[in-house]
C-alpha cells in the first residue's frame, strides 16, 4: 500500500479541532450561537487531559486555566468550570458581541479558530441528570423539595418554585467575568425577564427573583399562577428580553 501511516512530527503536537455546532448551552446543550455570561460546553476532539479537571474558585475567582486547557474568545481566555478530553466547559466573557472567534488551547497549542454570533440572549434551564427533561427545581412552600427527588410533588397555585439558568445575557449591575457574587445585591438580568409555567405568565409576588448565585448560573424564583394543573411534566420557560428557553417540566 502506498498510504502512509500517521504520525506526529519530534516537537509538533497534533492540534485539535471543534466545530461552531459542538458549542452548546451547558444546561440546555442547544448550540448556533453563545450569549454574554452564558456557561458553554464546547465538543470536540484532540484537546483536554484524560482526567477531568474541574476548575476552583480563589478569593470567588474562577481560574481562565485548568487541566492545562483554555477556552479563547477573540484570543481573551475565558474562566473556565471544567476540561476533559474532548470536552470542556467556560463561561461567555460579557464583552462578547457580533460574532467571536473561538479556540480551545490544550497544553499550549490552540485549536483553528471557530467562528460563532453572539446573541443578547439564550436562556437554558438545568436539568435533572435522572430524570430527562424536568428542571432542576425546587417547591420552595413544601419545606424545598427537589424536583429530581422521586416523592416531588409539582407545587400548586400560588406556591413558589425556584430553579437555575444560564444564558440570561448581560446583567445589572455589571460583573466581571468568573466573578462569585458577592451579594447583596445579586446582579439580575437587565433585558426584561418573565417566566411561564403551563403556558401561564407567573404573577409578580413577594418572592419574585432573578439573579446570579454563581458565575453563570442564575436563580430565579416564581409564583405558580391560577389554573395550572398539579399534574407532571408542566413546562416552565425563562424569557430574557426577546429569547425564550425550551420548556423543561415540573415533575
Amino acid at each position: 500500500s502506498n498510504t502512509e501511516p500517521a504520525y506526529v512530527p519530534i516537537g509538533k503536537m497534533a492540534v485539535g479541532a471543534f466545530a461552531s455546532n459542538g458549542v452548546v448551552n451547558a444546561a440546555s446543550f442547544k448550540g448556533d450561537a453563545v450569549a454574554p455570561g452564558e456557561i458553554v460546553t464546547i465538543f470536540g476532539s484532540g484537546f483536554g487531559p484524560a482526567t477531568l479537571a474541574a476548575a476552583q474558585y480563589t478569593d470567588g475567582q474562577l481560574p481562565t486555566s485548568t487541566g492545562e486547557t483554555r477556552v479563547l474568545f477573540n484570543g481573551k481566555a475565558a474562566p473556565m468550570i471544567y476540561a476533559a478530553a474532548g470536552q470542556v466547559s467556560a463561561i461567555v466573557p460579557y464583552s462578547a458581541s457580533g460574532t467571536v472567534q473561538m479556540q480551545v488551547e490544550y497544553q499550549g497549542t490552540a485549536t483553528p479558530p471557530v467562528a460563532v454570533p453572539v446573541a443578547a440572549a439564550l436562556p437554558g434551564i438545568f436539568m435533572c441528570p435522572n430524570k430527562p427533561g424536568v428542571a432542576v427545581a425546587i417547591n420552595a412552600s413544601a419545606g424545598g423539595v427537589i424536583s429530581c427527588n422521586a416523592d416531588f410533588v409539582p407545587p400548586g397555585p400560588g406556591s413558589v418554585i425556584t430553579f437555575f439558568l444560564t444564558g440570561e445575557g448581560v446583567l445589572t449591575p455589571a460583573m466581571a467575568d468568573g466573578r462569585l457574587p458577592n451579594p447583596p445585591p445579586y446582579p439580575a438580568p437587565a433585558a426584561p425577564w418573565s417566566v411561564s409555567v403551563g403556558g401561564i405568565d407567573a404573577p409578580p409576588c413577594p418572592a419574585t427573583f432573578a439573579g446570579l448565585v454563581y458565575a453563570g448560573v442564575t436563580q430565579v424564583n416564581a409564583c405558580i399562577p391560577d389554573g395550572v394543573p398539579r399534574t407532571a411534566n408542566v413546562p416552565i420557560t425563562f424569557r430574557s428580553g426577546a429569547a425564550t428557553s425550551a420548556p423543561a417540566g415540573i415533575d
